[in-house]
């Protein structure tokens, strides 16, 4: 089988699903299964499903004309697999040089929405919104850092080099609202983080008036796990005493929140060592 050269602007979420097979080596033949299972073989190998990929595939061909369906899908493909260009160049039958340019390309591309997609912005929220955003701390491994090496990216739940990000979602609306990171995984608490201060026995006055403590509006609060305990005029955890309609509704906001962790998971680029590049930057 051939994959005619695609216009990216034109195609359906049927056409990328067909295509997008096509290209990890399922034919015509091996794609006669039920929809269910080709849309899990396609997220097996790119992360989102065939509709989200066409709203995707959509914004890049707005702002980048130039945006390319396969080169698209093999960005999308190392940042769930994070195959080697090896891998890749037997994949996508292109030089090692090419995809990794390719692959670059593309990411660089998606994260330029980071900042029209991921805003915290008070006024969205509804008045009558006491508890607005879950939040939480979260660490990916890394290869150790050769040019800058130290205990502080020492990651103790891995027990190896990590980097430590904090991650806000709204309780009301399926949106990431606040992304910080990354930092070194043992030099802040998540705490420290919140606050925007390198130790909490830090003076108040000399904590960083960017971090995410100083963007909640007053009246609002945000939940969080144990590690916030503390911040009691700020952010909601778990203590004995609260009501049981209380403690459920604090379990699902964590638990969502984890979840949201764990969707970040299935990224290999994010579950597995990151490997590229021997300093921080």
């Amino acid at each position: 089988y051939t994959v005619p050269k695609l216009d990216a602007s034109f195609m359906t979420a049927d056409d990328i699903l067909r295509y997008g097979l096509f290209y990890i080596g399922f034919g015509e033949e091996r794609q006669r299964v039920v929809e269910t299972k080709s849309v899990d073989r396609f997220k097996a190998h790119y992360g989102p499903e065939p509709r989200t990929v066409k709203d995707i595939m959509s914004d890049m061909c707005n702002k980048f004309p130039e945006t390319c369906f396969k080169e698209l899908l093999m960005g999308l493909n190392w940042l769930k697999m994070y195959d080697t260009e090896h891998v890749l160049a037997g994949r996508w039958n292109l030089d090692e040089s090419v995809c990794r340019d390719k692959c670059r390309e593309t990411t660089r591309r998606l994260e330029s929405f980071r900042e029209e997609l991921i805003v915290f912005d008070p006024s969205k929220f509804r008045p009558e919104q006491i508890h607005i955003i879950s939040v939480d701390g979260v660490n990916f491994i890394t290869e150790e850092f050769r040019l800058d090496p130290g205990t502080k990216w020492f990651d103790h739940k891995s027990h190896s080099a990590g980097l430590k990000y904090e991650f806000a979602l709204s309780l009301y609306e399926d949106h990431c609202v606040w992304i910080n990171g990354p930092d070194p995984a043992g030099l802040r608490h998540d705490k420290a983080v919140f606050c925007g201060a390198t130790k909490m026995s830090d003076k108040k006055d000399t904590w960083d008036k960017n971090a995410l403590l100083f963007q909640i509006p007053k009246g609002k609060m945000a939940i969080g796990d144990s590690a916030y305990e503390g911040l009691k005029d700020v952010v909601t955890v778990k203590r004995p005493g609260h009501t049981k309609d209380v403690f459920r509704f604090l379990d699902r906001a964590q638990n969502r929140q984890e979840a949201y962790h764990g969707r970040l998971e299935t990224y290999k680029i994010l579950y597995h060592r990151f490997r590229h590049g021997k300093s921080t930057e």
